[in-house]
């Protein structure tokens, strides 16, 4: 399982050949979008993977749906897998949507100028806040409820692993 995502471009330091992979995705998928995702989980597939990493583009995803693509009568024709990430915490932190009576707390914000690692936001997760946000936002949100709903969703995680700095035994 990893995360595919279309864009970017870059120089390759042996040679100094220059590429930009939108370029080169459209001029040998046509689009990054409805021929380019199929192919990549082909392409996965032929690999040896069976699923699709968090964060992948959404042309992978197996319960995309495209009413205008050719070949996509019952969405994404090349189904895997998948694994999703919700990113909530900066969006619980700012209440993003109005799901909480207030922004959720940052523990980070209390941290004096002694401590000099990094400052990721890290989110008071037994602020009532964080539980109203997360229940709205899981309860109220159709492009969740989808993924959700989805049988091809093998398991959510709510938040990237950074989001989680500090919170382990000897952090």
């Amino acid at each position: 399982m990893g995360a595919v995502e279309p864009g970017g471009s870059g120089c390759d330091s042996g040679t100094g050949q220059c590429y930009n992979y939108d370029l080169v995705a459209t001029k040998k998928y046509g689009d990054e979008a409805q021929s380019w995702g199929p192919q990549q989980n082909r392409r996965l597939q032929l690999w040896g993977f069976n699923a699709i990493g968090e964060l992948s583009s959404g042309w992978m995803q197996p319960y995309m749906t495209c009413s205008s693509c050719s070949g996509w009568n019952n969405g994404q024709p090349v189904k895997m897998p998948t694994y999703q990430l919700f990113l909530t915490s900066n969006y619980a932190g700012v209440d993003l949507w109005g799901y909480a009576p207030q922004p959720t707390k940052d523990i980070m914000a209390g941290v004096n100028g002694n401590y000099n690692g990094w400052r990721a936001s890290s989110m008071d997760v037994y602020d009532p806040s964080y539980g109203s946000w997360l229940g709205n936002y899981f309860g109220t949100n159709s492009s969740v409820q989808t993924v959700a709903a989805s049988p091809w969703t093998m398991a959510v995680f709510i938040d990237d692993t950074d989001y989680f700095l500090r919170n382990g035994c000897g952090s």
